[in-house]
């Protein structure tokens, strides 16, 4: 038996606003107080339970407030941060079967990113 919910109740959305804004304050005092690396920082820690909202933080400081090379990072870091703990959820959670196909399926964006990572810190230094 499935319990359905209303997809109109006003609770997820709440929170889902909570955590956008606690991320946005974390991720502008880390700009603040320690420059791109906070920026990066923050992104690893929102990163581990959502994405959508270090997502949107970093696209609406990109405005202004960071640089969008460092919104961009950001963002890279917090969706493999994200996906890398997907893998785990799944390890923890499925079969043998479900989690190597996870992990096989999961490896593919992460060595993207890193092959990103590494053409940014190039482009960075020049």
């Amino acid at each position: 038996m499935i319990n359905l919910r209303s997809p109109f109740t006003l609770s997820p959305a709440l929170k889902f606003g909570v955590l956008f804004a606690f991320i946005i304050f974390l991720t502008s005092f880390g700009n603040k107080y320690f420059g791109a690396i906070g920026v990066y920082a923050t992104s690893l820690l929102g990163g581990i339970a959502n994405i959508n909202a270090p997502t949107v933080s970093l696209a609406q400081l990109a405005h202004g407030e960071i640089t969008v090379r460092v919104a961009t990072f950001g963002i890279v870091i917090a969706t493999c941060v994200n996906t890398i703990s997907k893998v785990g959820i799944a390890f923890l959670l499925g079969s043998k079967e479900f989690s190597k196909l996870v992990a096989i399926s999961s490896a593919f964006p992460i060595v993207g990113a890193m092959v990103y990572s590494v053409v940014f810190m190039l482009l960075a230094t020049t």
